[in-house]
């Protein structure tokens, strides 16, 4: 409650603390400011810039890794599928080869070697999918074709006679793939003359 006022009595003088502290910054506090906010924001961009690069590649690595697996992948796909019955593994078995019997009586077999350059490149072991083609009537095979490379882990697990399921890892530099895919023979019926 303020006091009252009286005639002739002086009143107290009030001074204002705001007014008489400078208003601002001083340029030293500026000069401080820019500096360290200089040194925090290209502290910011290296490690940025060192995200995204380092990133950027392995996304690039992961993406090319993929569509040459995928490629590949269908012409397995498509060899596995023209076979009307599983010889290798037996149902409920698995095994690192796949032996199938065609609709003429071929015999086709879908094997891992070792891939001896990029077993030293990954420093792990490597393979190369292949596959031969043995033809009954002439009593020969046919040259080895590569189906599929940076092969890290392949198996084929029969699910009885004329379904198998692939599980693989592929790898390259940093880059990794790993799938499981079940494929039903599609010719398995015409043995049957369904």
């Amino acid at each position: 409650m303020p006091l009252p006022y009286h005639p002739g009595t002086a009143r107290p003088h009030r001074t204002n603390r705001l007014a008489e502290q400078p208003s601002g910054f001083t340029l030293v506090e500026i000069m401080v400011a820019v500096v360290v906010m200089t040194f925090v924001v290209a502290g910011l961009h290296n490690l940025m810039r060192g995200l995204l690069g380092h990133g950027a590649k392995n996304v690039s690595q992961n993406l090319h890794l993929q569509m040459e697996a995928r490629r590949a992948l269908l012409n397995l796909y498509r060899e596995i599928q023209e076979g009307i019955e599983v010889l290798k593994p037996d149902p409920g078995v698995t095994l690192p080869y796949l032996v199938l019997r065609d609709n003429v009586n071929n015999i086709h077999f879908i094997y891992l070697k070792k891939d001896k350059a990029a077993t030293e490149k990954e420093k792990r072991q490597m393979f190369r999918l292949y596959s031969v083609l043995y033809d009954i009537a002439t009593d020969r095979a046919s040259t080895p074709r590569e189906l599929l490379n940076n092969v890290e882990s392949l198996n084929f697990t029969a699910h009885g006679y004329t379904d198998v399921v692939i599980t693989s890892t592929l790898r390259e530099g940093n880059a990794t793939f790993a799938f499981v895919n079940q494929i039903g023979l599609k010719n398995s019926l015409a043995e049957e003359g369904l």
